[in-house]
């Protein structure tokens, strides 16, 4: 929403590496997305690095195009809840251990209201409802993506499924738009805002150091010129960056393996 009223950005890419998440946080992603096509009409891309499935794709469908590095996988349309444990016969708690099994009761009211107690099983109707909410959630997630995608729901709830694709079979069955690079993908993006002969990146992350993963995403922009006179750093700028926040074994200087 920030960026739609920035008359110095001509296009937005969503660089994105993510199993899914919350139906909420995704829909308000693909709100956000929608928001700024619609307002500034500029083009808005997105680029799988690794995963873009279940509440990553909602957002990146909705998009002007998808691309994906090679490797990476993309789709899982569904959604999912649970598991909801039943523990019977418990026998022992934290320290205590009994020859007994240990009694755990939930006071409650309104019916249902103690629903996913482990020291319960789910009831019958319980079961049922829980599966209708499920469903409900999950048409949603169809209408949207066959809306935005061009597919077909009984393609994606019958051939598609709910499975994450490699980008072979991601571009077959239009999940995706193309197997791209991030520098390619940058380059596309340049393309459909009209400025592929000299552009600037704006990065806007929401890495966070430990205070600020307690209280707020801390928000941080940096500047990476990209003309044609530097496009052959690319690929060194893309090891500095995918390395952020990634688990390493290395010893000495990691500077010296993008170098």
């Amino acid at each position: 929403r920030e960026l739609a009223d920035d008359p110095e950005v001509d296009g937005v890419i969503l660089e994105i590496d993510s199993p899914g998440g919350m139906v909420t946080a995704s829909k308000a992603i693909a709100d956000g997305i929608e928001y700024y096509r619609s307002k500034t009409n500029n083009p808005i891309i997105s680029h799988i690095n690794g995963s873009g499935s279940s509440g990553a794709y909602w957002a990146a469908s909705t998009t002007d195009a998808i691309y994906a590095e090679q490797g990476s996988e993309a789709g899982s349309i569904g959604v999912i809840m649970g598991p909801l444990v039943t523990l019977t016969g418990v026998m022992s708690y934290g320290d205590i251990s009994t020859n007994q099994p240990i009694e755990f009761k939930y006071y409650a009211a309104g019916r249902s209201k103690d629903l996913g107690s482990p020291y319960r099983p789910v009831t019958p109707e319980e079961d049922v409802f829980i599966n209708q909410q499920i469903q409900v959630e999950y048409e949603k997630f169809v209408k949207h993506v066959s809306a935005q995608r061009d597919i077909t729901p009984e393609v994606i709830k019958g051939e598609i499924g709910a499975l994450g694709y490699g980008t072979d079979d991601a571009l077959r069955l239009k999940l995706i738009d193309g197997e791209k690079s991030k520098e390619e993908a940058y380059d596309a993006l340049a393309k459909e805002a009209g400025v592929e002969t000299d552009f600037r990146l704006m990065r806007v992350d929401t890495t966070a150091d430990f205070f600020g993963s307690l209280f707020g995403a801390r928000k941080f922009i940096d500047s990476i010129r990209m003309s044609a006179s530097d496009k052959s750093a690319g690929r060194t700028r893309f090891c500095e960056t995918n390395l952020m926040d990634k688990p390493l074994v290395f010893s000495g200087d990691i500077r010296v393996v993008c170098q």
